[in-house]
């Protein structure tokens, strides 16, 4: 026994010697590598991670008041075919053999489902023959391309979905070669309709938004950046979300597409009719004052009339016509006139101030005695200068102050950048910087809602009587549609 158990504990000595043994090179080797080879496994380990890769947001969408889209990001792409495998540096003869049996493999199932592929793309792309994405695939594998553009255009995700469903282009971008870049792309699902107040973006969606509502809005449609890190795991890598992107917000305008669609038609069926350069119509409801349509039209060269810039806020003008709203809202403001204050044009034509001033009917007599609301419904330079003239002939300051007080003069406050400002210049009590043809100018867009805000004063004239004699009736919303037509002068369409 004595000798046998010697035997057994000179093998258990032994054993414990070789994995103390063990121990200690594994305890080394981790030295080496913590120490000596830290920089190097560091290097390797960078290889397979990459930190702060930025994740974008989808940007929000614009809305019309009437729940549907007139701005959205949707994803556009265009795809690519790697007909090689891939070399590495330093391959063995082994590696070398492997490889190129792989790429005989992948070249023979491409050359297998050419016929199949290329059907299948001229079905999704009927611009190009099945002849011509044959001849173009087989030019690509020729040149031994790793990124060759299968198609020119950039396409829709349904158009990439389908091809993706095609032989070959079906497996994983390393088996097949199939890939794809993908897009971010602004589109409009109604075209040029409202175009410039819903603004322009960059071709490279990254620069942010050119103009109108796009730009207005850029903080709150463009959403937060988001950040992941990719590491790669047995061959394929895995983003690991470090800060989670937050998308933009949607925004809901007052914009109403029936309306536009109507307000864009009729302004350029006016347009062509009287073949004008530049068309401007707002269609706005008066009890809110919200813009329910708003079409900027320019003739280009070629005869067709386009959005090229936001003339209702832009452009400034000398108010004409529509300064009589003004005018006689400052009337009324101060009291000094009524609706129903009667005043007189004649036959159309009258001496003011040294000048002979005619109303447009004045080769047929004139509009003769006529009141504030007829003088306002007709358009009467008389009647409306005459109204004026009346009561401000020795205090034009105070007229001027009313415009101001009334709002004409202030610069609208909006959403869209680029307004331009009114000049309405108060005068000295000397009068010395300013006459009765004093210049005064303002956009489109301020002469439109200064309409609106009279035909409120009217209506809630018009409800006071109603109310006098027990009458009950709702009123529910009042639009007026104003139109500026350019030619080769400036003449104004006002409907109320």
């Amino acid at each position: 026994m004595m000798p046998n158990q010697k035997n057994i504990m000179l093998r258990f000595s032994f054993i414990i010697l070789v994995m103390v043994l063990i121990g200690i090179a594994i305890i080394c080797k981790a030295g080496v590598i913590m120490f000596a080879e830290r920089q190097y496994w560091k290097d390797v380990a960078d290889r397979f991670v990459k930190e702060n890769v930025t994740v974008r947001p989808t940007r929000g969408n614009i809305i019309s008041s009437d729940g549907q889209l007139m701005a959205s990001s949707l994803p556009e792409y265009k795809i690519y075919m790697d007909f090689m495998i891939n070399k590495r540096k330093g391959e063995t003869e082994e590696e070398e053999k492997t490889r190129l049996k792989l790429q005989h493999i992948k070249d023979s199932v491409l050359y297998a489902n050419l016929d199949t592929i290329c059907k299948g793309l001229h079905e999704i792309f009927p611009d190009k023959s099945a002849a011509f994405f044959k001849q173009h695939i087989k030019n690509g594998r020729k040149k031994e391309s790793r990124s060759w553009l299968l198609y020119p255009k950039r396409i829709s995700y349904i158009q990439y979905k389908e091809a993706k469903r095609l032989p070959v282009f079906n497996l994983n971008k390393y088996k097949g070669g199939f890939h794809e870049q993908a897009f971010n792309q602004r589109k409009k699902p109604f075209g040029s309709l409202a175009m410039r107040t819903l603004g322009d973006m960059y071709p490279d969606i990254e620069q942010g938004a050119k103009n109108g509502l796009e730009l207005s809005y850029d903080s709150i449609l463009k959403g937060r950046n988001g950040i992941t890190h990719r590491q790669k795991v047995m061959n394929k890598y895995l983003n690991i979300v470090d800060i989670p992107p937050v998308d933009g917000c949607d925004i809901i305008t007052t914009i109403d597409v029936g309306m536009q669609d109507i307000a864009e038609k009729a302004l350029v069926d006016e347009l062509k009719e009287i073949n004008a350069t530049v068309g401007v119509a707002i269609l706005m409801e008066v009890q809110t004052g919200d813009i329910k349509a708003i079409v900027n039209m320019t003739k280009c060269n070629d005869g067709i009339y386009r959005e090229i810039r936001n003339n209702a806020i832009s452009d400034m003008m000398e108010p004409g016509s529509t300064f009589k709203t003004a005018s006689i809202l400052v009337a009324l403001d101060d009291g000094v006139i009524t609706p129903e204050t009667v005043v007189e044009t004649g036959n159309g034509v009258y001496m003011m101030h040294g000048r002979y001033m005619k109303d447009h009917n004045w080769h047929r007599g004139g509009y003769g005695t006529i009141n504030t609301t007829k003088s306002l419904m007709v358009s009467s330079n008389i009647g409306v200068s005459r109204l004026i003239d009346d009561h401000y002939h020795d205090n034009p300051e105070k007229f001027v102050r009313g415009l101001h007080r009334v709002g004409i003069a202030t610069p609208l406050d909006l959403d869209i950048p680029g307004a331009g400002k009114p000049n309405i210049r108060i005068p000295n009590k000397d009068l010395s910087n300013w006459s009765r043809t004093a210049p005064v100018s303002y956009t489109h867009l301020r002469a439109h809602e200064t309409d609106s805000y009279l035909v409120c004063r009217l209506l809630l004239e018009k409800k006071k009587k109603k109310k006098d004699t027990k009458k009950k009736r709702r009123i529910t919303h009042y639009r007026i549609l104003f139109i500026i037509i350019n030619v080769s002068k400036t003449c104004s369409l006002s409907h109320l």
